[in-house]
């Protein structure tokens, strides 16, 4: 009795805080939050009359406890309400903190590199001209240092995070770790010096992976994430941070924190999503080699949007995706990681190691165009509820069709099979969120645990963009196809 009458004063105390009650002149109730919280006062004409109503209840008998009762299920619903409204003010002041945070980051960062030497910046030029193979050779051999290579990349990302809001912050730590690498010669892998963006969710020590939620601001990550270990390993340097998605739910790479990056070949379209923060920086040369996340096609969607090179590979933790400017600079970046150091951070990932022989070999592959008409139909129990995903579980047996799958392309001998990436090209992010089952074309390949790609091949022109305009409805997909084209 003594803890629960204990419990019911905490909460008397929690209300008092946040109300003040009582009555009008007229009979009716009033109820104010407390000066304390410094919201207005304000009056509440249906609580007033219905308890009017209830005072007037012709059974006297039940009269006193109905009002008590609705008196307290009206006073934590309101108590309700008004913790919930004050976690939205509070996320909201988190959110514009921690937007001012790495603002200034990044601004100091620019002012710092800020040069008007000549010298600096047609070094700079040239090193961002190499590709990701002739900087690993320039950098071992000495022609240039990783901070030089650093300060190049440090300056552009700054460019073109300004352009289209691609980077959220960059990594304080990586001038002092690129300073480390010089000196630390048992340090130098295949990575050496090599300046690498991460996604937002991907792990870095002290560092807050914040997934676009305001709630999880000021929680920093205690340890590197098995992914930023193994690049670390192999001399590579974690210099910028990418956005996201908020959940990474959408390929409309937009969070209430962070803001939205645009397309940076259209600012009117999406750089596709959740990786769209990388994608967005490879496109205009940020970053030499981006590593994000795929889990139903987070790489190769953003990758085949803003026109880069995108992969996954098959299980590893936390299923990355590579990207860059062409697949040699990530074949590079799979080799670094398909390396024992990478097994012993990830236990879960298959110990086998790049096949040089198989990448480099002269063998003829054979190729298919063939896409399974079913996938779409069969993928979309991945955005159903769960218990209707339940009840599917037993109609559309995964592991069945898995096997069948492999059965086929066993039999057909095939090496390559090649598809769309996604269903449409970049688009607008109007109604752009129900477009979700277009990523059937990227998710089944996550089902099947294939490593799977995505190249540029053709642009959009504008001839294809008026082709629009007459392009069929024939039904809601089609509909919303349109839609998401034009603002």
């Amino acid at each position: 009795m003594a803890s629960a009458l204990k419990k019911m004063r905490e909460w008397d105390d929690k209300f008092e805080r946040f109300f003040q009650i009582g009555r009008r002149e007229d009979g009716k109730f009033y109820l104010q939050l407390s000066d304390s919280w410094k919201y207005r006062t304000f009056a509440l004409e249906m609580f007033g009359k219905t308890a009017y109503w209830i005072l007037t209840f012709p059974t006297a008998k039940h009269k006193k406890w109905m009002s008590i009762a609705f008196v307290i299920a009206a006073t934590l619903w309101l108590q309700r309400k008004a913790m919930a409204a004050h976690r939205r003010a509070v996320n909201r002041r988190k959110a514009k903190d921690e937007r001012k945070r790495v603002g200034d980051a990044k601004l100091a960062l620019a002012n710092k590199l800020a040069t008007a030497d000549k010298d600096v910046l047609e070094k700079r030029e040239d090193i961002l001209k190499l590709s990701l193979s002739e900087l690993s050779g320039a950098l071992k051999s000495g022609h240039y240092s990783p901070v030089e290579v650093l300060h190049a990349y440090q300056a552009k990302a700054m460019d073109c995070t300004s352009q289209v809001n691609c980077v959220i912050e960059p990594v304080n730590e990586a001038e002092e770790w690129a300073k480390q690498l010089e000196k630390d010669e048992e340090r130098r892998g295949l990575l050496y010096g090599i300046p690498v963006s991460i996604k937002e969710n991907i792990n870095i020590k002290g560092y807050t992976s914040t997934l676009g939620l305001s709630k999880n601001i000021g929680k920093p990550a205690n340890n590197d994430s098995a992914l930023v270990q193994a690049l670390k390993q192999q001399g590579a340097v974690p210099f910028v941070r990418t956005n996201v998605p908020q959940l990474l739910l959408s390929f409309v790479c937009s969070n209430p924190i962070y803001g939205e990056t645009v397309n940076p070949v259209n600012p009117d379209k999406v750089p596709g999503g959740s990786s769209g923060g990388e994608a967005a920086l490879v496109k205009m040369n940020g970053t030499p080699l981006g590593f994000g996340t795929d889990i139903l096609g987070s790489a190769r969607i953003p990758a085949h949007m803003s026109g880069v090179c995108g992969f996954k590979p098959t299980q590893l933790s936390g299923c990355p995706g590579l990207f860059s400017k062409d697949i040699d600079s990530i074949a590079l970046g799979m080799r670094a990681l398909l390396v024992p150091e990478m097994f012993k951070y990830d236990k879960t990932a298959v110990p086998i190691p790049f096949r040089e022989q198989i990448y480099n070999g002269d063998k003829k592959l054979r190729i298919d165009e063939d896409v399974d008409p079913h996938v779409a139909v069969q993928l979309q129990a991945f955005f159903l509820p769960g218990f209707l995903k339940n009840l599917l579980s037993f109609l559309i047996r995964w592991w069945a069709y898995i096997n069948e799958y492999l059965k086929a392309w066993n039999e057909s001998e095939l090496d390559v099979l090649i598809c769309p990436a996604f269903a449409i090209p970049a688009c607008t992010s109007q109604q752009s969120g129900r477009l979700a089952m277009a990523a059937s074309y990227s998710s089944l390949f996550n089902m099947l645990d294939f490593p799977a790609g995505c190249v540029p091949v053709t642009t959009v022109t504008e001839a294809d963009e008026e082709d629009m305009k007459t392009y069929p409805t024939n039904d809601i997909f089609d509909w919303l196809i349109k839609k998401v084209f034009w603002i």
